[in-house]
């Protein structure tokens, strides 16, 4: 038979294994059973199989290709933070290919064997959710091959490595913050339990925890991927869970700053005025009116610091295994609109003449 007359396909296909599987034998991987890689390589003595050059060549070149694997590119934080990627591996000479997910995480495997078929030197994960076993098996398998880094989330694995904010302090201190302020109901209002998601919310319940807040549960969770065109409605709910307290709520921090807007709303439907504080200080933040006080979570130097950090495992240096970057407060209108020296000026509890 001509030398290459079948590729890592086709052998795959006699096999009956995955082209991953294939890959790893061609590439001298200690991660496969011996009885796999037998069979394996007497397909390929059979077809006189000639591994081409990157096949033979992944251990010790660097294709200088990387995967960025977004769970929604749509949602304008992702977004920013794959081109902030981009960037930044730009500069580096890294060629990428994008998957987006779009929350079907159960094609995730399916998008890793492709990154891996394409030589891929490591891959970015952008927001990960560990809910699933099937990704985490996936990603556990895939980091057995090449390094992963997991931008804004967590991953304990080895061979992955993780860029985070300190958004949990942040929270703690927004809280802490208004509660300095004079304000004793401090409302949160978030929509997704990822990581992040979670992390200001265990934020908010330790600020709440350190200020002797204890009286009511002021959190309300808003169905997640809510869009602008969805602000009306989220408005309204939010109006209802104000209204539904006997003493209103006095301020509100939000997981978002799409959420922060539709805080705004409802205030205004309530006919009140009050701080609002929102996440991420993306461009509704800076586009509404009044404009919003937002944490800045630098998605940008999260870019930059896992590109760097991936240029050390590269280079076979040592990394930590988890890298934190610090938000920042961005104060606007939102916040200042809400302070008045005298609450009851603007406010009263519901069902209380002034």
């Amino acid at each position: 038979m001509k030398k290459n007359s079948i590729n890592i396909y086709e052998i795959a296909k006699r096999a009956g294994l995955s082209t991953t599987t294939v890959s790893r034998v061609i590439n001298g991987s200690p991660h496969v059973s011996q009885e796999t890689r037998g069979k394996v390589q007497r397909i390929i003595e059979e077809a006189d199989f000639v591994p081409n050059f990157f096949a033979r060549g992944l251990n010790m070149k660097q294709t200088r290709t990387v995967g960025i694997v977004c769970p929604v590119i749509s949602d304008i934080n992702h977004a920013t933070m794959v081109s902030a990627l981009e960037k930044y591996l730009r500069l580096y000479d890294f060629d990428t290919v994008l998957c987006c997910v779009e929350k079907n995480y159960e094609n995730m495997a399916r998008y890793f064997d492709m990154l891996i078929n394409k030589h891929a030197d490591a891959i970015f994960l952008i927001g990960f959710c560990a809910d699933n076993h099937e990704n985490i098996n996936a990603i556990e398998n895939l980091s057995k091959q090449i390094p992963v880094i997991v931008v804004n989330g967590v991953l304990e694995m080895d061979n992955v490595y993780n860029v985070v904010c300190n958004e949990k302090y942040m929270a703690v201190s927004i809280v802490q913050k208004l509660y300095l302020s004079g304000y004793s109901h401090i409302a949160y209002i978030y929509d997704t339990t990822t990581y992040s998601g979670i992390k200001k919310l265990e934020g908010y319940r330790k600020g709440v925890e350190q200020c002797g807040l204890f009286n009511e549960n002021l959190t309300l969770q808003i169905p997640e991927d809510i869009s602008m065109s969805d602000i009306s409605i989220a408005a309204n709910k939010i109006a209802d869970f104000m209204n539904s307290f006997e003493t209103m709520p006095d301020s509100i921090m939000t997981a978002d700053d799409v959420l922060a807007v539709a805080a705004l709303k409802a205030a205004a439907l309530i006919g009140i005025k009050l701080p609002v504080i929102g996440w991420y200080n993306n461009l509704f933040s800076q586009c509404c009116t009044p404009t919003i006080t937002s944490v800045d979570i630098d998605l940008a130097k999260m870019g930059e610091t896992a590109v760097l950090l991936l240029l050390n495992v590269l280079n076979k240096k040592y990394v930590p295994k988890c890298i934190e970057v610090q938000a920042r407060w961005i104060e606007r209108e939102s916040y200042n609109s809400g302070l008045i020296a005298n609450y009851d000026d603007f406010y009263h509890p519901k069902g209380v003449e002034k």
